[in-house]
């Protein structure tokens, strides 16, 4: 069922939901999946992105979500000025993602002390977004829906321990998913839900011994 964000779109600072409302969407969803405060950021830009990107305000977009920052912010023209004041280290390239990737691509390297994680992302219209790989390994990760991320070993009875902690919360699932990084015992299943998800239930799932991070996106709006 369409909502009324998918038919007239967010309630955004302009001027494109693609290059600025969804820009914003890709940073929030950056930093969300990070967990935690980034201290440098390398963002690459594709196609329509690296092109027209500039005059769109995409660059201030993204580190307008990187920052926290919602699509409606009056702040997102400053954000590249109040990222270096507070801190954050934003540098800048060209991403060449080949033809299969949309023409709204980023890659966003962020860095943190010792800890590094890849995104690779593209704005699909409406001021909304996909995740479309972390750290190398391919996801298709919207946020439509309330949504789980968990890292996790590649293990048997991995899935059927994180699905029954959800069933006797009473948490009934839209759809899972689970990407397995190639070469490697790790994964990321993705699981969205009809309800929020409160905070002590993604607490408790990080408490399963296999799981090593879980993030929880909130739906756009």
């Amino acid at each position: 069922m369409l909502s009324i964000f998918d038919i007239i779109g967010p309630i955004m600072i302009g001027p494109s939901s693609s290059h600025t409302a969804g820009a914003v969407r890709i940073g929030e969803m950056a930093r969300t999946i990070f967990k935690g405060p980034i201290e440098r950021v390398t963002i690459g830009l594709h196609g329509s992105y690296a092109a027209t990107g500039e005059g769109h305000g995409t660059r201030a977009a993204l580190v307008a979500g990187l920052l926290g920052m919602a699509a409606d912010d009056t702040r997102i023209p400053e954000a590249r000025e109040i990222a270096k004041q507070s801190g954050l280290d934003a540098q800048w390239r060209e991403a060449r993602l080949g033809p299969e990737a949309h023409p709204n691509s980023v890659t966003i390297e962020m860095a943190a002390k010792d800890r590094t994680m890849r995104i690779q992302a593209a704005s699909i219209g409406g001021g909304r977004a996909m995740i479309n790989a972390i750290d190398g390994c391919p996801v298709e990760i919207a946020g439509d829906l309330p949504t789980i991320v968990l890292f996790h070993a590649d293990e048997v009875g991995v899935l059927a321990g994180i699905t029954g902690r959800l069933a006797a919360a009473n948490i009934n699932i839209a759809h899972l998913r689970t990407y397995r990084r190639e070469g490697s015992r790790r994964a990321v299943t993705e699981i969205a839900t009809d309800e929020r998800v409160p905070g002590e239930l993604t607490q408790d799932l990080e408490e399963l011994p296999p799981v090593e991070r879980v993030i929880y996106l909130a739906p756009m709006g």
